[in-house]
Formats: structure tokens, C-alpha cells, sequence
């Protein structure tokens, strides 16, 4: 009896340790994370242009910010892409809120990109943001693919610039991504545990499972 209730009780801190999670808490994806796999968005060097592509969104919790995931393909060149989570100003992108680096390189073939975030910032339910595409070499070019569903309207500059001067294109196809962040209900950051937390932990697991091997060799 003692033994089953000790279990409980790490049970119970372990749920709790690790209870925070990512939610996606914006999705301009299909089912299944589908997209247009057609022609994209051009980021980059078009011409003697340098497109940056911005979309709007709107998070549906508060969240602590993990990363988003974009459909993209490389077009020409290796260098990655910079994305950038902005705030809003006055209807457009406005100041850089946190910048997200990208996971791997992407190929011809069009494809989902991981993005994960440096500041982590606290992007709150019902405020408008907008995520900003911007190639990092401006002699490349990559395609941000497109959305499946319903237009909107889009925000795009030809200078290179990641906070405008911007233009809009009413009734656009949208980029496809997602958005995905760490519950923060109160909007501050959610706890994440630390190594000194996980093996303390480890360590009473096996202390435990000592303790139940004896139990069970001395009933026998």
C-alpha cells in the first residue's frame, strides 16, 4: 500500500512536469497540412526585385511561441530563408516581435519547412500578426506555396525589407502555414523543465523500481 501510493504521487509530478505542450494555434493548411503545390509566392530575387511576402493571422489562444511551419521550395541558391513574426501597425506589419530560424534546407520540391523561434515571444488570442518571409541572400530565390483556402488579403515589398514599406494585394492567396506555441493562459512564458528537474526525476523512477524488485523478491 505504501509502495502503490508513492507511485502515485510520481505519477502525479510527472503529469505535471510534463504537462506543457504545443498547440497550433493559427493553420492556413488543408487537412492533412495540404497545399497548393503549384506556383508559389516568390521570395527573393525577381529580377533586379527582392520580394518579401508578409500574411496576417490571428492566434486562437495565448500562447508562449515554438516555432511555425511554412510550405516552401528553393528556387535557386542554398541560403536559407528568414522569417519573422511582426506586429501590426496601422492595418500593416510593423515591428519584428521575434525572428525564427530555419530547420534544415529546403529543395526544389515543394515542402514543409520548420522554423523554430529565438525569443519565443507571447503572441496573444485575437491580436493580428503577421508572419514575413524574407530570402537572406537577395541574389536567391525561394516560393512560399500557397494556401488552399479562402483569399485574403496579402502584404509584399520589392526592397529587401522585412518591416516594409508595404503594399497590399486585397483578395490574395494566402501563404500556407501554421503557427504553434506552448499554452500561456496568463500570458506569461509556461515552465519547461530543466535538466536538473528531468534527472531528479529519472533518478526516482529507478529508486523506485529498486524499492518494488526487493518488495517482490522478498514475497517470494
Amino acid at each position: 500500500m505504501h509502495l502503490t501510493s508513492r507511485f502515485a504521487v510520481l505519477a502525479v509530478i510527472t503529469a505535471s512536469t510534463f504537462a506543457a505542450h504545443a498547440d497550433t494555434v493559427y493553420s492556413t493548411f488543408g487537412p492533412g497540412q495540404a497545399f497548393d503545390v503549384g506556383s508559389p509566392f516568390a521570395i527573393g530575387a525577381i529580377a533586379s526585385l527582392n520580394q518579401v511576402i508578409a500574411a496576417p493571422f490571428v492566434p486562437t489562444e495565448t500562447v508562449t511561441l515554438t516555432d511555425a511551419i511554412l510550405a516552401m521550395r528553393q528556387f535557386s541558391g542554398t541560403t536559407p530563408v528568414n522569417v519573422y513574426i511582426e506586429s501590426g501597425a496601422g492595418g500593416v506589419p510593423g515591428s519584428i516581435l521575434d525572428a525564427l530560424t530555419q530547420v534544415g534546407s529546403m529543395t526544389s520540391t515543394p515542402s514543409l519547412v520548420d522554423f523554430i523561434c529565438s525569443s519565443c515571444s507571447v503572441l496573444d488570442a485575437g491580436t493580428t500578426y503577421f508572419m514575413v518571409a524574407q530570402q537572406s541572400n537577395p541574389s536567391d530565390e525561394s516560393g512560399w506555396q500557397l494556401s488552399l483556402g479562402p483569399n485574403a488579403t496579402i502584404y509584399d515589398n520589392q526592397v529587401a525589407s522585412a518591416t516594409g514599406p508595404w503594399e497590399q494585394g486585397p483578395d490574395s492567396p494566402t501563404g500556407a502555414f501554421e503557427v504553434n506555441g506552448t499554452p500561456a493562459a496568463t500570458g506569461t512564458p509556461a515552465a519547461t523543465p530543466e535538466p536538473s528537474s528531468l534527472i531528479l526525476l529519472g533518478t526516482g523512477i529507478v529508486g523506485l523500481a529498486a524499492v518494488a524488485r526487493r518488495k517482490l523478491i522478498s514475497r517470494s
